[in-house]
């Protein structure tokens, strides 16, 4: 639990470290990891109190997906029939999030659907990128192979996260220790991809001076 909670620091330091010479949209993905760390030691500390920190899950939900739609919706937005089914797909998890968290009151309580849905759209606009990636010409996809990485990254992180889903709703059984040891390793794992993403960028950067 503690080396996951940990190694959003070595992206952060990174990011920090390369932000001046990051591209706008890896600019915003540094903006997501500093926002994801804060969260991390919040969470902590509320957990060294005893108390009720599942209202952050929820809020780091709205705040990944933000981040990433705004990632995804600046890479594609050439493709204007891309660029409104992101904002449709985002309309509709604002507006389901809201209902399923407010409305139904569970925002202090555990609640993953918000979460299953994130996952699913999320997933959507990762298999897009990269459909739409291998249609590049080779220098094209030269110059975009950090989001590359970076959709590689997410798509094997949400995946995974969303049979973490499928668990919570009984579709299949995990025990709690496979569980919380999955999850670790896909944070462990996601936060290395945010890591090898900045110094690949800030590299490609500095050849390119």
């Amino acid at each position: 639990m503690y080396l996951s909670m940990i190694s959003i620091l070595a992206p952060t330091f990174l990011g920090v470290g390369l932000f001046r010479s990051l591209p706008r949209e890896l600019r915003i993905l540094a903006f997501f990891v500093f926002a994801t760390c804060l969260l991390e030691g919040v969470v902590y500390v509320a957990w060294l109190y005893n108390v009720n920190n599942l209202g952050m899950f929820h809020l780091f939900t709205f705040v990944e997906f933000i981040f990433v739609s705004i990632i995804y919706y600046r890479l594609l937005k050439s493709i204007r029939v891309v660029r409104y089914a992101i904002l449709a797909l985002g309309l509709f998890f604002m507006t389901a999030s809201a209902y399923i968290l407010f409305k139904q009151e569970y925002f202090d309580q555990y609640n993953s659907t918000q979460r299953g849905i994130e996952q699913l759209i999320i997933l959507v606009y990762v298999l897009l990128f990269l459909y739409l990636f291998s249609k590049r010409l080779p220098e094209e996809r030269h110059l975009l192979k950090p989001y590359f990485y970076l959709s590689i990254g997410w798509l094997i992180y949400f995946s995974g996260t969303f049979v973490i889903f499928l668990d919570a709703y009984g579709y299949i059984d995990l025990s709690r220790f496979l569980n919380w040891s999955v999850h670790s390793v896909l944070n462990i794992f996601l936060n290395a991809i945010y890591f090898a993403v900045f110094w690949m960028a800030g590299r490609m950067m500095r050849s390119n001076r």
